[in-house]
């Protein structure tokens, strides 16, 4: 059923969408368009609470949310779909590998600046992490990554508009 609203303040019609859902796929839907990734913002107490009762695969969230959700609420279990969290020891063990490659992207940063003196480099800035994540996973980037090499960036951004 569409339902238009016409307000006389605007000139413009507002379409309106209504759409009827059991109760575990509303909550999947609502997780969904919530998700940083998509377009929202998550409130992770209360996913807490709802994600047992439904299937993760369905909500667009990570093994990196969930280990977020695991760290905001201490006490969190997910029941049945436990077996898709990978182990917290990994993501750490991962997020050092890349300090120690950022730290050696630095290194290299500073020794070619020291040995020229002309910056090699230059910053792009984003309002916020998720616009920066969604810029460059659009080009096929980590978008976690901090730094990337200008022949990287000039490759995927070649492949973007090919």
């Amino acid at each position: 059923m569409d339902i238009i609203y016409n307000y006389p303040e605007n000139d413009y019609d507002i379409k309106v969408e209504q759409v009827e859902l059991d109760e575990k796929t509303e909550k999947e839907q609502n997780i969904w368009l919530n998700n940083p990734r998509v377009q929202g913002k998550m409130d992770y107490e209360l996913l807490s609470v709802i994600l047992p009762e439904i299937d993760i695969q369905n909500t667009g969230l990570t093994d990196y949310d969930l280990k977020i959700i695991e760290t905001v609420v201490p006490d969190f279990t997910l029941g049945d779909n436990e077996p898709i969290i990978a182990d917290l020891t990994d993501l750490k063990k991962e997020n050092e590998e890349k300090k120690a490659h950022v730290k050696e992207l630095k290194k290299q940063l500073h020794k070619n600046n020291s040995d020229n003196q002309t910056p090699s480099y230059f910053t792009v800035t984003f309002k916020s992490y998720e616009d920066k994540a969604q810029f460059l996973e659009q080009l096929g980037i980590n978008g976690d990554d901090v730094f990337i090499t200008g022949e990287n960036f000039e490759e995927k951004l070649s492949e973007f508009y090919t």
